[in-house]
């Protein structure tokens, strides 16, 4: 089976998954936006969407934010506020991006404190597909650091997360999780990555 198609069953999967839950996040994700939208809005830009890519703003364009909405109630993930298109764009030509922000690498998750999760659009580049984890105020590496091999491998991640009580929420909705039990499906399901790596010390 190939990694699209399993992409729209880990999609399809969190919907699930997510419809289980009395939380603000089911408002707040927006609805879902066409090539034709897409490739309006990216068209002066270096960045070429791949089919993922795409499929990831056909089923979602991002989170909606509202005033009075926790970091942790917006996020899929721990650190991981799915971005709109249109949020993604005003950071990527915003003048802050550093040089280890390359011009081929779009931002499609935030923490809302600091750090990001990009994605690498250049078909020529050995972390092509990947989540790369953005930081500058990393301890344990320098900036950036590869996260996840792929979506489909960062979705399986999290609804295997959801599915075994690793990823929970708080009363409030906000996302909670066991960090460890994180870092061993997130280290099984991404053997590319060295975001995992760091975490030896958990078997």
């Amino acid at each position: 089976m190939n990694s699209n198609i399993l992409f729209h069953e880990y999609l399809g999967k969190l919907d699930e998954q997510l419809k289980g839950y009395n939380i603000p996040l089911n408002k707040l994700l927006q609805e879902g936006i066409s090539r034709d939208f897409i490739d309006n809005k990216i068209r002066n830009t270096p960045i070429s969407f791949f089919d993922e890519l795409y499929d990831l703003y056909a089923w979602r364009n991002g989170t909606r934010f509202e005033d009075g909405a926790k970091m942790g109630q917006t996020w899929l993930f721990p650190g991981g506020c799915f971005l709109s298109i249109e949020e993604s764009l005003r950071l990527y030509l915003g003048v802050n991006r550093d040089i280890d922000w390359k011009d081929t690498m779009f931002a499609v998750f935030d923490s809302g404190g600091g750090d990001m999760y990009l994605i690498d659009c250049d078909e020529k580049s050995p972390t092509f597909k990947m989540l790369i984890r953005h930081n500058v105020a990393a301890v344990d590496y320098e900036v950036v650091i590869t996260a996840y091999d792929s979506l489909a491998s960062l979705f399986k991640t999290i609804t295997e997360c959801y599915e075994t009580g690793v990823f929970y929420f708080d009363p409030s909705g906000a996302l909670q999780s066991d960090f460890k039990g994180q870092i061993r499906i997130a280290r099984r399901n991404n053997p590319q990555s060295d975001l995992w790596k760091l975490y030896d010390w958990v078997d």
